[in-house]
């Protein structure tokens, strides 16, 4: 008789996953899903996810020890989980426009992606500002076009529904970045494959003799999600009508 994979911790060749890898650590985001897409506490439980999965892909070890270091958290973990302290839960979109200085801006490409770094002389009318900014504005979209069309206030809620976080779930989007994290953390002998993660991640629902191309097809979605997570920061911070 076969061993049972219903079991997550275990793939079908009988390698474990991480202690610290089990579906109590996801089990919130699984139930958000159940809340109304139009309330804002499963919106923001999925924007907190969204930003510990930014920090997971691009923030490099030295982030997460000044972060650790400032929170009086350990880095690494103990047990070698992916750390939970990063941006997620006070996550704040960039401003549209900064007013930085220049050196500012490689760092801040690298947390936040494509940023409009701008001076301003406040001695000029606020018309001739918005104007110059408004201009900025345009050659920057020719190079990093928007990713949602919002044809206006109205609209605020469309890109978002219950489908949207249904299939980020399905897609285990959380769950690839935290074990691709994991992964990468590994001696190099130890790293596992694709195909084996995807055994760990999906558990019972892994598509037999697939499995790297399903841990590709969440990674794709990982990466859309991701690209989102400013517009669904953006639609949290609106006030309600």
């Amino acid at each position: 008789m076969r061993a049972s994979t219903t079991d997550n911790t275990r793939s079908r060749r009988g390698v474990k996953a991480p202690s610290w890898f089990t579906g109590q650590r996801f089990a919130p985001l699984k139930l958000a899903i159940a809340d109304n897409p139009h309330e804002s506490a499963g919106r923001h439980a999925w924007l907190t996810a969204l930003g510990q999965c930014w920090a997971l892909a691009h923030w490099s070890d030295e982030d997460w020890a000044l972060a650790a270091d400032a929170l009086d958290e350990p880095y690494p973990p103990p047990d070698g989980s992916p750390p939970t302290f990063g941006p997620g839960n006070d996550f704040v979109p960039p401003p549209v426009v900064t007013f930085e200085r220049p050196t500012m801006g490689e760092a801040w490409f690298d947390r936040f992606g494509p940023t409009v770094l701008l001076r301003i002389s406040l001695t000029a009318p606020d018309e001739t500002i918005w104007e110059g900014i408004e201009g900025e504005l345009k050659l920057a979209r020719r190079r990093f076009p928007s990713k949602i069309k919002r044809p206006g206030r109205s609209a605020s809620n469309s890109s978002f529904t219950r489908q949207t976080f249904r299939r980020w779930w399905d897609a285990r989007i959380v769950q690839v970045a935290e074990l691709d994290w994991w992964n990468r953390h590994q001696p190099k002998s130890e790293q596992q494959p694709a195909a084996q993660l995807a055994r760990w991640i999906f558990a019972e629902a892994v598509q037999a003799g697939s499995e790297t191309k399903q841990m590709i097809g969440a990674r794709r979605v990982l990466r859309r999600a991701l690209d989102l997570r400013d517009e669904l920061a953006s639609q949290l911070a609106e006030p309600s009508s």
